[in-house]
């Protein structure tokens, strides 16, 4: 019945630059449903997702929309009646203009920093017009009522929110409007076991209340608990004769034999009374893979930043570099120069104007010396850009790409910089199973170089590479392994965090 109907899609068609990735489409999706938009990178999930938030023009056609029951159909929605969540920028840091890449890590520089409590109540009255007590009554309703938020995290600072906690929060900001339609840009991306289970059991509560949600979700996260599944298909890739063969990996420097890639020794960090990680000792050899995990929280993260030069507290630790100690006269720069990092931050603050394959090179000349060596990286690039089935895109902008598109220009600009250490932090959050693979099979090729070195962080065991040879597992702060890498004790790790 037309009565029940929510969002209604007539003739829809999406363009983004030169391609139309969303074309002729027609749907209606019923009121009070749970509604999952899914499909390949670059398929055009997002760009419908931002189109039925009115963030996007439709080139053709129309989204209609029917509101408090009614039989009559709008074109437009107003900013309370629809709430809108972007996960793929989930970090509230970026919405303050002082900050910066690693300013999560500097505990002293709080500038501008509220509590969670405190910028609701800032939100709710500059954004929606809701007055303290009345935004008190709703976040009580949505705490103590519908249990979609722990109450005591009101009162922490948002910087010390975990990723899942965080992705609550926002939930919980868009929800103040007591909006009719919820949309979710990729909710799931980023969160282990635990924390999916949870995001799932507050989307039900919030489905409960007759609020229709739509979220954009990769293919292998659609589940029985969807009412209606829209799945786009997207561009064809053919990867068929596109297995080049690339130069070994070959780093440009390597530590004196003997002497470990990093190490640390009893390191720690806390924030006041908070400690983040506690008496760490690891040791990383050339040649080494390690997978790295550990729950949402657990300080994964952080410990990456004492390796990258990120956190300040480095320079008052035991952290050693090819055997030299941190703050022992080397600048910043002597230590990145031989990692290349790959985040899901990183993606955060990718904002250029450039087209892609100028980026790459800008971005790996800064890494090399030799001005000679330019003509080789630009052939390189565009290689890399042909292997992913991206080469078309070489003279277009970088924000003429995918959300999963651009975080494979990530990992290409990662390995055309060879370095001695690779990180890479959930490189295939937001890529399909198709992209997953690919990355799995160019990073066991990459291994047959004795001096390939990695570190891998996942909360998905199915897309981690057969490389991998050691593993490091975190417990709120601590090392409760270390040593080779064993798929069985994995595997019952990654059980006990979705009991916990």
């Amino acid at each position: 019945m037309i009565s029940q109907a929510s969002i209604q899609f007539e003739h829809v068609s999406i363009y983004r630059g030169h391609w139309c990735i969303v074309r002729d489409f027609n749907r209606t999706l019923q009121r009070g449903t749970r509604v999952a938009i899914t499909g390949p990178n670059g398929a055009g999930k997002t760009s419908l997702l931002r189109a039925i938030a009115g963030k996007l023009p439709v080139t053709q056609g129309h989204i209609r929309y029917f509101l408090n029951g009614s039989h009559e159909a709008t074109d437009t929605l107003k900013p309370y009646q629809l709430g809108w969540v972007d996960f793929h920028g989930a970090d509230l840091v970026l919405h303050h203009p002082d900050a910066f890449y690693q300013q999560r890590y500097y505990a002293s520089q709080t500038h501008g920093w509220v509590k969670v409590s405190d910028l609701l109540q800032e939100y709710a009255l500059q954004y929606l017009g809701i007055r303290e007590d009345a935004c008190d009554e709703r976040l009580n309703l949505l705490c103590n009522h519908w249990h979609l938020f722990p109450s005591y995290l009101l009162e922490r600072q948002v910087q010390q929110l975990s990723n899942g906690e965080l992705k609550k929060l926002l939930i919980l900001r868009a929800l103040l409007s007591q909006p009719e339609i919820l949309l979710l840009n990729a909710p799931f991306i980023g969160l282990d076991a635990a924390s999916r289970k949870q995001l799932r059991e507050m989307l039900q509560h919030i489905q409960a209340q007759g609020i229709t949600v739509v979220m954009e979700v990769l293919p292998g996260e659609t589940d029985d608990t969807f009412d209606d599944v829209i799945a786009l298909q997207g561009r064809e890739h053919d990867f068929s004769g596109r297995n080049t063969v690339f130069q070994t990996f070959s780093p440009s420097w390597q530590p004196p034999e003997g002497t470990p890639l990093f190490e640390m020794r009893d390191v720690q960090v806390q924030y006041g009374r908070q400690q983040i990680l506690k008496h760490i000792h690891w040791q990383v050899n050339t040649g080494e893979r390690w997978f790295i995990c550990g729950q949402n929280g657990s300080g994964k993260s952080t410990l990456l930043s004492l390796i990258t030069t990120d956190h300040p507290q480095a320079y008052a630790q035991q952290v050693y570099w090819m055997g030299k100690r941190r703050g022992s006269g080397e600048t910043i720069w002597d230590i990145k120069r031989h990692q290349a990092y790959v985040s899901p931050e990183m993606h955060y603050y990718l904002r250029t104007r450039q087209n892609c394959l100028t980026w790459l090179t800008d971005q790996v000349k800064s890494h090399v010396s030799d001005s000679s060596l330019n003509s080789s990286i630009q052939q390189e690039a565009l290689c890399y850009l042909q292997y992913w089935g991206l080469e078309s895109y070489a003279d277009q902008p970088v924000t003429q790409l995918s959300t999963g598109e651009q975080r494979l220009l990530l990992f290409i600009r990662a390995l055309l910089i060879r370095p001695p250490l690779l990180i890479l932090d959930e490189p295939c959050q937001g890529l399909d199973g198709m992209h997953r693979q690919r990355i799995r099979q160019m990073l066991e090729s990459l291994s047959a170089d004795p001096a390939f070195t990695l570190l891998y962080v996942t909360h998905d065991l199915q897309e981690l590479p057969g490389c991998i040879t050691h593993m490091l597992y975190l417990h709120k702060g601590e090392i409760t392994y270390s040593g080779r890498y064993d798929p069985q004790l994995a595997e019952r790790l990654f059980a006990s965090q979705v009991i916990a």
